[in-house]
């Protein structure tokens, strides 16, 4: 990289467009020259700092009946391989929008977090899709 990102608000705007285009944690890491210690705390805030009516009002705008949700888990690490972090999404096929979003253990607990953080009005309508994690099947 030729010049180094300066301030921390340049690395937040280019962490959210990072974001938007997929990028893995890793990547993201790497291009930002910053810690995973870094990265996931500014992750959970913007996902906090996000209104809960925005995804909703693209879901209705797209006319769907029924929501289908894919739900998984990706590991990563904080400073040390020892250290394990688990960030769990929740994904509404048909827009591409995340609607749902947990850090924690790879335990039931995480799963009900991340079930949880998904808006009511979508879970009611919601065909969820995951893996055979067994925290799965007990909360959703």
């Amino acid at each position: 990289m030729a010049r180094t990102i300066a301030t921390s608000l340049e690395k937040q705007t280019l962490l959210k467009r990072f974001l938007v285009e997929r990028l893995s944690l890793r990547a993201i890491a790497r291009v930002l020259q910053v810690s995973m210690g870094w990265l996931i705390p500014r992750i959970q805030q913007l996902w906090q700092s996000v209104p809960e009516e925005l995804p909703v009002g693209k879901l209705h705008q797209a006319e769907l009946v029924l929501y289908c949700l894919e739900a998984d888990e990706m590991w990563s690490y904080v400073g040390a391989k020892d250290c394990p972090v688990w960030l769990w999404l929740a994904v509404e096929r048909s827009t591409g929008l995340i609607v749902g979003f947990h850090v924690g253990e790879r335990k039931q607990e995480s799963a009900l977090g991340l079930w949880l953080s998904i808006l009511q009005t979508l879970r009611e309508k919601a065909l969820v899709f995951t893996d055979d994690l067994a925290a799965y099947a007990a909360v959703f």
